[in-house]
């Protein structure tokens, strides 16, 4: 099972016969503490994650933080905590 598949990330890349490639069809890397980046290095294209386009997506699992770039270079994006809270069911 792929480690973002909470998330809802879409796809805009395409291949060369202009097909959508799914996300859970690109390399992830994952790190023994759980940590994981989806990068598009190879690819011509955006990640999708709420309404923003970006090329590369990390989740740090040792500080539950989601890091999203707008550039390769990660020198643009956003970040998002990520917390799990109790509810009553």
């Amino acid at each position: 099972m792929d480690p973002f598949y909470y998330l809802d990330i879409k796809s805009e890349i395409k291949d060369e016969n202009d097909n959508i490639i799914e996300v859970c069809d690109l390399d992830c890397i994952m790190y023994p503490d759980g940590s994981w980046t989806l990068s598009l290095e190879e690819y011509d294209g955006n990640l999708v994650y709420r309404g923003l386009r970006f090329k590369i997506i990390e989740f740090d699992n040792d500080h539950k933080k989601l890091m999203c770039f707008h550039d390769l270079e990660r020198n643009e994006g956003k970040m998002y905590n990520m917390t799990i809270t109790e509810t009553d069911s």
